[in-house]
């Protein structure tokens, strides 16, 4: 576990990564932190300030951390503004004399170098010989931890706690050897979630440590993922654990004493190092395949056309919600008046539509899914673009999935079907009336694009969709989902099943009929703005675990979510 934590602690990032989840470290470890990283603060060289006993010592010292990622070098170690000597200069000459607290003016002062890795043998002299030169005898000391201190240091605290019970460690070690297999990756990483997260807590602290363990896990599985180029299983560890942790925390975010606002600290980690996993994953393994015609089709590691339907569908499920959070960053550093970071984001949107776009119209197979619930991906692309402000071409793409899936049915070929299993997606179609029936006795998909054209006003499109229901889907279920009230109770672990279907949509009567039946439904269902994820405001979440879990997407998202983004 040490080898496993030091390898962590290697791969942080300095601004907010090493910098965030070290002060967590010290609070476990017994230390007051009084400062943590602020973003608009001078900070004068101090990254952190902690009081605490100082291990060699025994007697209460301040803290004064400097910290800097990875390995040091001679370039970290002096050149340029952000380098390790020019931030103990600023310890000694302002932070020192102009901003320790009066309460705090007597304590012993120890600076700590702080660093991930190791210090390189080039810079160990020229470090030893600052030190010597700059330490007063109970007044100003140092001290160097480096990744094997620092994991010696918080091993007396979390570790203490068993951060990963005995009887998981094997689980944990497994789901990071076979991190390239992301399904028996994920097969581990989950009984070590269920297990985290199935506590009985006594107390918050208690849950604040179990979120903390579950977030050091997944970062081990993104760092040894991203050294192998293989990112799968990190993205769906990173979703399933975003879900389960909003679970944890979901009763006690917006509360204002210390160990709740902690949980909502880490929360934020997760939903940032979701992102990071989110980005890394695009970029590695869907953009730059887009861009040629059928490259990221050809990408797939199979010849067989379903693992092709499957895999491209999942790349447009996971590029949908990297741009829908994408969407939701920029919204809040709108509302927040952040210009820059709205524009950064805005840049970021951009890019993502593109290759979104250029995976649609790169690859055919996007017209043809060959399983009903198909309808999420694209449901989610589809928001996604309307969201981003590219949608024109949506009403053309879903004009062709249409006819394509009507032409698949009507002649025999690879029509959606309701089946999830592989074994029996690899058989589909089979011969007889009575299995066309069966493989299409229900359907989320037809009722999804129906909806589409009638918010593009494309009558003629949902006049062939319910002219192919009443002449060949007379014998199929047309719903769609929306949440319950056990909803809130089952949707981030999908402990259950929930929700409830409408099934009676009259598909004849045009357009704005048509969205009259599906408004009317919404209002009636105050289940949706109930759920603590919307109440909150974290509205991407719904449609993460609409994605991981399978569900259709509600048809709230088309009425509200579109109208707060447009």
């Amino acid at each position: 576990m040490r080898l496993l934590l030091k390898q962590y602690l290697s791969s942080l990032n300095e601004r907010d990564q090493l910098d965030v989840i070290l002060p967590d470290f010290l609070s476990e470890s017994g230390f007051k932190v009084i400062y943590r990283p602020q973003r608009g603060h001078t900070e004068a060289g101090v990254d952190v300030a902690a009081i605490g006993d100082d291990p060699e010592t025994g007697n209460k010292t301040l803290f004064l951390l400097s910290i800097k990622s990875g390995d040091l070098t001679r370039a970290e170690w002096n050149s340029g503004v952000q380098a390790l000597k020019p931030s103990l200069d600023e310890i000694l000459y302002i932070y020192i004399p102009n901003r320790i607290p009066k309460r705090y003016q007597n304590l012993p002062i120890k600076i700590a170098l702080c660093f991930g890795g190791d210090i390189q043998g080039t810079v160990s002299e020229g470090v030893n010989g600052y030190i010597n030169a700059h330490t007063k005898r109970g007044e100003i000391e140092f001290a160097v931890w480096n990744g094997d201190y620092i994991v010696g240091l918080i091993a007396g605290g979390i570790l203490r706690e068993s951060i990963f019970p005995k009887d998981l460690q094997s689980e944990l070690r497994k789901s990071l050897a076979f991190v390239d297999d992301a399904s028996v990756c994920v097969t581990h990483f989950q009984r070590v979630l269920h297990r985290l997260a199935n506590q009985n807590f006594g107390d918050n602290k208690q849950r604040l440590t179990a979120v903390r363990q579950i977030y050091l896990i997944l970062w081990n599985i993104y760092v040894w993922g991203r050294e192998a180029n293989n990112l799968e299983a990190a993205y769906l560890c990173g979703e399933q654990s975003l879900l389960w942790v909003w679970d944890i925390c979901k009763n006690k975010v917006g509360n204002n004493y210390s160990l709740a606002m902690d949980l909502k600290e880490t929360l934020n980690k997760f939903v940032s190092l979701n992102h990071s996993i989110r980005e890394d994953y695009i970029y590695l393994h869907i953009a730059p395949y887009s861009m040629h015609q059928d490259a990221l089709a050809a990408s797939v590691a199979s010849d067989f056309s379903l693992d092709v339907n499957l895999k491209l569908f999942d790349a447009l499920g996971k590029t949908a919600m990297h741009g829908i959070w994408l969407v939701f960053f920029r919204s809040m550093y709108v509302k927040e008046e952040n210009v820059d970071e709205a524009s950064k984001f805005a840049d970021e949107i951009y890019e993502i539509a593109m290759v979104m776009l250029n995976m649609i119209n790169h690859n055919p197979v996007y017209s043809s899914p060959i399983r009903d619930d198909h309808a999420i991906e694209i449901t989610l692309a589809g928001l996604f673009l309307i969201y981003a402000g590219y949608h024109s071409s949506n009403p053309i793409w879903f004009g062709q999935i249409t006819r394509s899936c009507q032409f698949s049915f009507v002649n025999g070929h690879r029509y959606p079907c309701v089946y999830r299993e592989y074994f029996e997606l690899a058989i589909h179609p089979k011969d007889g009336d009575d299995y066309k029936r069966e493989a299409t006795i229900g359907s989320i998909l037809y009722p999804v694009l129906a909806i589409w054209s009638s918010l593009f006003n494309d009558e003629q499109s949902l006049k062939s969709i319910a002219d192919f229901k009443s002449k060949h889907m007379s014998h199929s279920t047309w719903q769609i989902w929306l949440p319950s009230s056990d909803t809130e109770e089952h949707l981030y672990r999908d402990s259950a099943p929930h929700g409830t279907v409408f099934d009676s949509l009259d598909f004849s009567q045009g357009t704005e009929s048509l969205l009259e039946q599906v408004k009317s439904e919404i209002d009636a269902n105050d289940s949706f703005l109930n759920l603590s994820i919307i109440d909150k405001g974290v509205w991407p979440m719904v449609l993460s675990a609409c994605r991981l879990y399978r569900i259709p997407v509600p048809p709230q998202y088309w009425y509200i979510t579109a109208s707060d983004n447009n």
